[in-house]
């Protein structure tokens, strides 16, 4: 399986970098980020539903744009850093696997920075990127705008609590890239409550439950609004609705992506006190998962929106649950989180990926080889 030997093969020269300082360590940390990277670019057209949707699409009409205002016009997004990056590498080249090249990187290359800025630990890291190939990778190859987002305000977090400008101006890139990392505001005013010297701990626990639960009845009520107003004479209630569209014909449950967020939600709180390092107070990664895990479930009867949930869900895939499996020597054999979570991401993958065929980047084509 293609996918399989790129993973451990990135893994591998990660683990080589790790023990190496300085140049050695750039050259094999290049390494381990080269191979997924030409992997996503060797793909072809099959490999991942918006290929044909728009990657390819939008990449053809930066090759024949005069200029970056008309390329802006005629694909009518206001994704501009997107955009951008796709009509500056077509004033250089016509060729598409160079573009994928270059996508795949802007989504590893954060991640990479992020958890060598987060974690001290080599355990960590190499498990942060087993994580992430586990569960992001090949979400990549098909929704590639937000897997860009998604990587930039991952790295927005690695600044989080210590300098919470560059988390704002992460965000900032990652918004440019994909509007819907607007989301990213949430966490942090999360994290601004939560971390707060003068709210005290009863009151914080009462704004997380407050949360949860205003989450919770705003789900049910869109549920029951939304058809109202998507049905509705007027043309101003249908927009708002996001048009029927966006609406299921029938509730549609994803029993993995449930699973996923309950595993998130149980180990971020069975191991809150071990995730003080990264904000003082030990609910912060809880409740995260938890408003991921609860805004998730709006992808039940609003398409899409499940797309949402993963500026919750993701920063606690890489760094809370790496953190979580660190060593720990009270923690032995049976009993240690490592082979739990571990072997859940595994069996996730192969549910989702290999049985379910997630996003569809499977069978995996190479461009070269597809008629």
């Amino acid at each position: 399986m293609i996918y399989v030997v790129v993973f451990l093969l990135s893994i591998l020269f990660l683990q080589i970098s790790l023990n190496y300082r300085k140049r050695a360590q750039i050259i094999f940390t290049a390494l381990s980020m080269f191979f997924p990277c030409l992997l996503a670019a060797l793909r072809g057209s099959s490999v991942g539903i918006d290929m044909q949707i728009y990657i390819i699409r939008f990449f053809n009409l930066a090759v024949k744009s005069d200029s970056f205002r008309d390329y802006v016009k005629l694909v009518g997004l206001t994704d501009y850093l997107y955009l951008a990056i796709n009509y500056f590498i077509s004033r250089f080249t016509n060729l598409l696997w160079i573009e994928l090249f270059i996508q795949q990187a802007l989504v590893i290359v954060p991640i990479y920075i992020a958890l060598f800025r987060i974690f001290e630990n080599k355990k960590s890291i190499i498990l942060g990127m087993c994580f992430y190939f586990l569960s992001m990778y090949n979400f990549s190859l098909n929704i590639s705008r937000q897997s860009i987002a998604l990587a930039f305000g991952i790295l927005g977090f690695s600044y989080l609590g210590k300098e919470n400008k560059k988390y704002i101006l992460y965000v900032i890139v990652a918004t440019l890239f994909h509007n819907s990392a607007v989301i990213m505001a949430i966490p942090f005013i999360v994290f601004k409550l939560l971390d707060s010297k003068y709210i005290s701990r009863k009151l914080k626990i009462f704004i997380s439950f407050s949360l949860s639960i205003g989450c919770i009845l705003f789900i049910y009520l869109l549920s029951n609004l939304l058809p109202l107003l998507a049905n509705s004479n007027y043309t101003f209630l249908r927009r708002i609705a996001g048009y029927t569209r966006f609406l299921r014909e029938e509730i549609d449950i994803s029993i993995s992506g449930t699973i996923l967020c309950l595993v998130c939600v149980f180990f971020t709180f069975l191991y809150r006190n071990k995730l003080r390092k990264f904000c003082s107070n030990s609910l912060f990664f809880p409740v995260l998962a938890l408003l991921g895990a609860i805004l998730y479930q709006t992808g039940n009867f609003i398409t899409y929106s499940q797309r949402a949930s993963y500026y919750f869900l993701y920063p606690v895939i890489f760094i809370a649950l790496p953190s979580i499996v660190s060593e720990d020597p009270k923690l032995h054999g049976i009993l240690h989180p490592q082979r739990w979570i571990l072997f859940f991401f595994i069996s996730w993958w192969i549910f989702n990926i290999l049985i379910s065929n997630s996003h569809r980047t499977l069978p995996y084509v190479f461009f070269f080889n597809q008629v």
